[in-house]
């Protein structure tokens, strides 16, 4: 029997090898993680519909889905994402052409919230390996083919329960948050070469986490904060390249070999990302009146000097994150979309979609409502530009667009669609 379960673990070590070294494909055309290529809401695909036709663009196909807010990563053939059915939580592969489902694994207890039920984590491509993480924290990575379990990390066993704050209590004193409400794991896996990293909110110096991706072992592990759910983003960052984190009561960062860089207070807890504006400047935001601020990290020496630029109450993002495009941001303030200067000035101001997600792809503006509206608008410094719109989805719509191979992939708590975006030969295309 040992010699068997021996020969089992080389067949996986020697099957995630293959995978993890197989070549990944067209970048520039794949969404792989949660907010796309580089984990900023922006892709680089290009010829695609300047405008959509009365009623919206093409659907190519629906298919049911399950509850639950993860989003749509999609590489090749296939895309990901997880969902809950029958009492549990389901991650999921299909096939982009038309919606057909290739497999599903099992990950763990439906999650149930008043909020919304199901997963919240948006699963990490890379290669040949799908890396899942499920509301009640089992790390999964799968073989993208086929879904065969590759290695599997129960976090909240090896590193401890996440503690736990109450969310809405901005007027309590920093330190005494007591113990309240959790919404699960929110916070999506990040790969960043060879390091799979995951926010735990365990504390006791096991809060931010790096595993092997590769086995999944422990490599190493940071800070005491307590729950947050917005998701680590790798950047080059004042030419240090770094993980920054906006953590319960502070924004931090880490070499990717884990050395602490620099910290900065900021609210209480986190869901929106971090936004660069190169080469030197990050913008926060939170929900609650907390609202917006613009930090400047400068090298100093051996080390960093983070520098306060402003700070705006009236950019408030709620669950969603802000684009960083052409030295300006562009988010939803609540149920307002703003786009703010870089010194943060508002330029102009367009309420009617709703409290939205947006990415953006070809200088366009993909913006879903939170009651399954999709627009379409132009990227522009002047004014709001609409060049398009449809109901696509109905109900509470809260998980951001996918936009990739030339097509635009939403989902609800009820199902998955995709939408044709590429501009047919000689048409309205490109820029």
């Amino acid at each position: 029997m040992r010699e068997i379960s021996r020969r089992r673990v080389r067949w996986r070590w020697l099957a995630l090898a293959a995978c993890l070294l197989a070549p990944s494909h067209g970048h520039g055309e794949d969404w792989p993680q949660f907010r796309g290529p580089d984990g900023t809401g922006i892709s680089d695909q290009a010829g695609l519909l300047r405008s959509w036709p009365e009623g919206g663009p093409e659907v190519l196909w629906r298919r049911p889905l399950g509850e639950g807010f993860a989003g749509i990563s999609v590489v090749g053939e296939r895309l990901f994402t997880l969902w809950s059915v029958d009492g549990k939580e389901v991650a999921g592969g299909f096939r982009v052409a038309d919606g057909s489902e290739l497999w599903r694994l099992e990950v763990g207890e439906k999650f149930v919230d008043h909020w919304g039920n199901g997963p919240r984590a948006t699963p990490v491509v890379e290669g040949e390996v799908v890396y899942s993480l499920a509301s009640g924290g089992g790390l999964f990575a799968v073989r993208a083919a086929d879904g065969e379990v590759l290695f599997k990390v129960d976090l909240e066993a090896r590193f401890g329960t996440p503690n736990r704050p109450v969310q809405f209590d901005e007027g309590a004193p920093t330190g005494a948050v007591p113990l309240g409400p959790y919404w699960g794991y929110c916070s999506s896996p990040l790969i960043e070469g060879n390091l799979l990293i995951v926010y735990t909110g365990a504390g006791d110096g096991k809060s931010l986490v790096a595993l092997d991706k590769r086995t999944g072992e422990t490599l190493w592990r940071r800070y005491d904060h307590l729950t947050s759910y917005t998701t680590p983003v790798a950047m080059t960052l004042a030419g240090q390249r770094q993980i920054v984190v906006a953590m319960s009561h502070e924004i931090v960062s880490v070499s990717p070999s884990g050395e602490p860089l620099w910290r900065h207070p900021w609210a209480r807890y986190n869901v929106s990302q971090p936004v660069l504006l190169p080469p030197d400047r990050l913008f926060f935001s939170s929900a609650n009146d907390i609202g917006a601020l613009l930090l400047r990290v400068l090298r100093q020496g051996d080390g960093f000097e983070v520098e306060e630029v402003w700070r705006e109450p009236r950019m408030r993002n709620n669950w969603q994150s802000s684009l960083g495009y052409r030295d300006s941001i562009l988010g939803f303030d609540n149920a307002t979309l703003k786009l703010l200067a870089a010194d943060g000035a508002t330029v102009w101001a367009h309420r009617g979609l709703g409290k939205g997600t947006l990415v953006l792809a070809d200088d366009l503006l993909f913006l879903l409502g939170d009651r399954g509206r999709i627009t379409l608008a132009e990227w522009s410094t002047e004014r709001f530009v609409e060049a398009g719109s449809m109901q696509v989805l109905g109900g509470m719509t809260l998980t951001s667009p996918t936009v990739a191979q030339g097509k635009l992939f939403l989902r609800n708590h009820e199902e998955i669609v995709c939408l044709d975006l590429k501009a047919p030969p000689g048409q309205n295309g490109g820029r």
